[in-house]
């Protein structure tokens, strides 16, 4: 392919005759258009994916980008290859702009939010299950590390808070960790899906 011919993919256009297609699958997601692109090598994504970024960060937009530690420093160097103020970028990367919504309420009124203005939303788990008003947002990253939320439990110390009735709270603490605990938390479902996922006997969780 050509870079016409990506731009013009990419844009819902016609390649021309001579270029070879990048095998993509969309999906709807509210109320833009988002594909998700194979490639056949680094070269070839970044040399079609580049451009797309550069003209976002031109034009304000801000970006997520999701890419393993070990490869950070060669995506950052692909990234001011293409004349991208790279520095500049993460400078602002913090800096909230209009798209950013903040309601100040609960997690069903965030979604609620974001499903009435077809937006993005980070949101638990049970929540999302519990969540009717869906509309057309559904979920677009789940089950990986850097969203991990993990729950635990500590008993207060008697010695600072004499009200404390550390036996029991301790027979509780116990009991959460033990095979029964851990069998009751991995049971627990909500419209037939797992909800949470217990791990006390996981090395280093």
């Amino acid at each position: 392919m050509n870079s016409a011919d990506d731009k013009a993919q990419f844009r819902g256009g016609a390649p021309s005759e001579s270029s070879q297609p990048i095998r993509f699958a969309g999906s709807v997601l509210g109320a833009q258009r988002h594909v998700c692109a194979f490639f056949h090598s680094p070269d070839e994504e970044y040399r079609v994916l580049l451009p797309f970024i550069k003209e976002g960060f031109e034009s304000g937009e801000k970006a997520f980008h999701i890419v393993d530690p070990k490869l950070r420093e060669h995506h950052l160097q692909r990234l001011a290859s293409a004349g991208i103020d790279v520095a500049g970028a993460e400078k602002n990367a913090g800096t909230l702009g209009p798209w950013y919504r903040e309601i100040g309420q609960g997690m069903g009124a965030a979604l609620n939010t974001a499903s009435s203005m077809n937006g993005y939303v980070l949101a638990d788990r049970g929540t999302w299950l519990s969540f009717k008003n869906r509309g057309e947002i559904e979920i677009v990253v789940e089950d990986d590390k850097r969203l991990f939320n993990q729950y635990g439990v500590i008993l207060v110390n008697p010695a600072k808070h004499a009200h404390v009735k550390a036996a029991l709270g301790q027979q509780f603490i116990d009991w959460l960790v033990s095979a029964e605990g851990q069998k009751a938390i991995a049971d627990y479902k909500i419209n037939g899906e797992q909800l949470f996922f217990a791990n006390a006997t996981v090395p280093g969780a």
